[in-house]
């Protein structure tokens, strides 16, 4: 090789490196780096033209060839370990083998994924550097969406590079405090509030994908449970729960309006203490009559009379109070009713066992009404520990006579068929009702929201009623510990696999280095 030829080498070299650095340091591509370019180009072209004729008589020789034919084995085998992480990134695939599933999405949230008919893309708006770390976190979460459907895809976007785009979500980007999530789906955008998790994200794509908004009317005029009240006895955190889920949550007053809103796709009485009016009764059991579903969380003790509403649709309200000496919940004593026992037939409570509780406080027992029609369907949903017992009245005397019946009572029951008792019309028929009734109505108050699976519960229940597919409610997945137990036998086979086996290869080695030394 000629010294010109040289010095052009180490040129091209010099500027190909500088190339690369500033490419580094500026993080993208400016005109001015065609000029280094250019100068690799040329210095590599021109040495390569000048001393053509030594690399001719260099690749020609023995030792060249033999050099090349191992150098091309050499290059074919990274281009196939290239081609195979090519087809890794194209096609991934991986299983999740945790014990606790946390590397994979939930069968209720693979539903509403399977129920997409539009393509679904989450996009990510991140500040850069500063959010590098996090945006990576967030896109690991979001490719389990992806691999579980076809039809999800994710964008990353740099605000402070894209700074038009990110306007048009988050009109400030000065005022990004972390990454922010959008999902989208037929023109239509939905944030999801940080931290991310299954079930927040999941509820975005229910809320972003509905097409039908169902409409929940709750009962007022009888002292019920304020629907937006904020304190302890209030019902906001259901309302924005089921808002979340995109349904509308509004309030009806009977006694005013003397009829239930053609919208309406089920009614809710939630703690009411007050009587309702005949007229009142007979508009529910007519609404009931014509296929519309009805959730009745009532209290014993209180003055209202929907015991005979419950009646008729095949199930008694005892009225009174269960009780527990033995289990116990903190502050709330052996009137704290224990939810232990689910039915494993009902969509409600079948993905719930006993390691799970509801707290229902100051419940009533609930007993299917032994001369209820033909027609009507009672199952429990939820019954309470074994070792319980009602009381009629909150005494002493009475909780230690009755304390000696203990059994396990019925807290909760799902309703199905068709009341068929109202007067008849011949252009009428009476349709299939979903009904639920639980002997309490703390466990859907701000207070108890939040205690074991009260909110999953009272969330099922409406989308039951509903007749909703798509999601009930995804409980947050913890990591499980796996126990490896080796036998002595299993500690010698491991000893003898890790430390063998390496040495083998490695004779191995030596004896086809020497081969091919000698040969």
């Amino acid at each position: 090789m000629s010294r010109f030829g040289k010095i052009l080498f180490i040129v091209a070299g010099v500027s190909v490196l500088l190339l690369a650095i500033t490419r580094f340091i500026l993080g993208g591509w400016l005109n001015f780096m065609f000029f280094p370019l250019g100068i690799f180009l040329v210095s590599f072209g021109v040495g390569f033209i000048i001393d053509i004729k030594f690399y001719f008589e260099f690749l020609t020789i023995k030792t060249t060839k033999n050099g090349l034919s191992m150098l091309s084995a050499v290059i074919l085998f990274f281009l196939s370990l290239v081609f195979i992480n090519y087809l890794a990134v194209q096609y991934p695939a991986s299983w999740d083998l945790t014990q606790g599933k946390i590397n994979s999405v939930s069968k209720e949230t693979i539903a509403v994924l399977n129920s997409l008919k539009e393509p679904l893309k989450f996009k990510i708006f991140y500040r850069g550097e500063k959010d590098k770390a996090s945006k990576l976190g967030i896109v690991k979460q979001l490719n389990m969406y992806k691999k579980a459907s076809t039809k999800v895809a994710i964008q990353s976007i740099d605000a402070y590079v894209n700074n038009i785009l990110s306007k048009k979500y988050l009109k400030d980007v000065g005022t990004m405090k972390a990454a922010v999530v959008f999902v989208e789906y037929l023109e239509k955008k939905v944030k999801i509030d940080a931290p991310l998790n299954e079930e927040k994200i999941t509820k975005a794509i229910v809320k972003i994908t509905r097409t039908k908004v169902s409409t929940i009317y709750f009962t007022t005029g009888h002292g019920e449970r304020p629907l937006s009240g904020k304190d302890l006895n209030g019902l906001s955190s259901f309302k924005l729960a089921l808002e979340d889920f995109s349904f509308k949550a509004n309030e009806l007053n009977l006694i005013k309006s003397l009829a239930i809103p053609n919208d309406a796709d089920a009614i809710a009485i939630i703690g009411p203490r007050g009587e309702f009016l005949g007229q009142e009764i007979k508009l529910l059991l007519k609404f009931v009559r014509d296929g519309g579903s009805i959730f009745m969380a009532i209290d014993p003790g209180a003055k209202h009379n929907l015991a005979l509403l419950s009646k008729s649709l095949g199930v008694e309200f005892k009225n009174n109070y269960v009780m527990n000496n033995r289990l116990q919940v903190k502050g709330r004593g052996r009137a704290g009713a224990l939810g232990l026992i689910f039915s494993k037939s009902s969509p409600i409570t079948k993905s719930f066992d006993g390691q799970q509780f509801m707290l229902l406080d100051l419940a009533s027992e609930l007993v299917p009404d032994p001369r209820a029609s033909n027609n009507l369907d009672v199952k429990f949903l939820v019954q309470s520990a074994p070792n319980s017992y009602s009381i009629n009245e909150l005494s002493k005397k009475n909780i230690k006579t009755a304390s000696k019946n203990e059994r396990g009572i019925i807290l909760g029951v799902r309703v199905k068929g068709k009341v068929d008792f109202l007067k008849k019309t011949k252009t009428t028929k009476a349709k299939d009702f979903l009904g639920v009734i639980f002997g309490d109505s703390d466990f859907v108050s701000n207070k108890d929201w939040a205690i074991g699976l009260n909110s999953n519960i009272a969330l099922n229940i409406i989308e039951f009623l509903l007749k909703e597919d798509s999601l009930i409610n995804i409980k947050p997945k913890k990591p499980a510990g796996t126990k490896v137990t080796l036998t002595s036998s299993d500690s010698k086979i491991l000893v003898i696999v890790g430390i063998f086996i390496p040495l083998i290869c490695l004779i191995l080695a030596t004896l086809l280095w020497f081969r091919r030394k000698n040969s």
